[in-house]
């Protein structure tokens, strides 16, 4: 099965599974907890043979589910939502490093 142009093999499945575990966490434990700091475990966890733009799918998903998870737990405090700020823009900077090397990958094996 594909989804957006990306093959659902089982261990992107259950890298997806992951997320879904963290996220389902994020919403049960207390506002301040750092469980969303999980969401990193994704991408040290993505399998070898994906799309470039995997990485960059993940990092929006888990993007999403941050921002819901602190707007579904929110208690109107800030200190909560700019760690979840700074853990997003390291994400997005991992993303975009694991996207160009497997861009890089990518163009040494046509090579």
């Amino acid at each position: 099965m594909q989804v957006f142009g990306v093959q659902l093999t089982p261990s992107i499945l259950s890298n997806l599974a992951l997320v879904g575990v963290i996220f389902l966490l994020d919403l049960v434990t207390k506002l301040g907890t750092p469980v969303w700091i999980g969401y990193f475990l994704a991408f040290f966890f993505i399998p070898g043979h994906v799309p470039q733009r995997y990485p960059l799918g993940l990092a929006t998903i888990c993007t999403v589910l941050m921002l819901v998870g602190y707007l579904l737990s929110s208690e109107g405090t800030l200190e909560p939502l700019s760690q979840r700020g700074i853990v997003i823009i390291v994400l997005w900077i991992y993303a975009m490093v694991l996207s160009r090397r497997k861009h890089e990958e990518d163009d040494q094996e046509e090579s």
